[in-house]
C-alpha cells in the first residue's frame, strides 16, 4: 500500500498550461485543522504546497507543479464548494492564456471593501472556483489573460 491511501481520492482533470490534460484520482486529506470535515479540492489547491499529486493509474503517481496548471475539475464525490451566506454569485467570462474560455458564476463577498469582480479576481489564493451546470472549474489566476463580468 501506497502513502496515498491516507487521502481521499477523488476523480478528475487537470489542465496543464501547455494544454496537456491528465485524468485521474486527486488525493483530498480526510481532516483538516480548520474543520471537521475533510479537505475541499479548493483548499487542496490552495495550500501553500508548491505540488500536489494525482495518481493516473495504480502505480504512476505523478506529482504536479502548481504553477503549471492552468485548470482542475473534479468528478464523481468531490465537495462542491458551499458559499457563505455573505457571498452573492456573479456570471463571469474568463479567458485564459491559451484561448481556453470558461463562462459561469462565482460567488463574490457581500461586505465591503470586498464587493467587486475586480475584487474577488485580486485575491491572494492561487485558484478561484467557477461554476458551470454540473461541473465547478478551479482555474489558476496566473493563467487568467481577462475576466468579464457578464448577466
Amino acid at each position: 500500500m501506497t502513502e496515498w491511501a491516507s487521502t481521499d481520492r477523488v476523480p478528475g482533470v487537470v489542465i496543464l498550461a501547455g494544454g496537456q490534460n491528465l485524468e485521474g484520482d486527486l488525493h483530498l486529506q480526510v481532516s483538516t485543522a480548520t474543520h471537521p470535515h475533510g479537505e475541499t479540492p479548493l483548499e487542496m489547491l490552495n495550500r501553500g504546497d508548491p505540488f500536489f499529486p494525482i495518481t493516473i493509474s495504480d502505480a504512476d503517481v505523478r506529482l504536479i507543479s502548481k504553477d503549471q496548471v492552468a485548470a482542475v475539475s473534479f468528478g464523481g464525490n468531490a465537495p462542491e464548494p458551499v458559499p457563505l451566506p455573505t457571498t452573492e454569485p456573479i456570471g463571469i467570462e474568463v479567458e485564459m492564456a491559451d484561448d481556453t474560455e470558461y463562462r459561469g458564476q462565482v460567488h463574490i463577498e457581500l461586505r465591503p471593501p470586498s464587493t467587486r469582480g475586480l475584487d474577488l479576481m485580486n485575491q491572494p489564493e492561487r485558484f478561484f472556483a467557477l461554476s458551470v451546470p454540473g461541473r465547478t472549474w478551479y482555474l489558476n489566476r496566473s493563467h487568467v489573460r481577462y475576466v468579464r463580468p457578464h448577466d
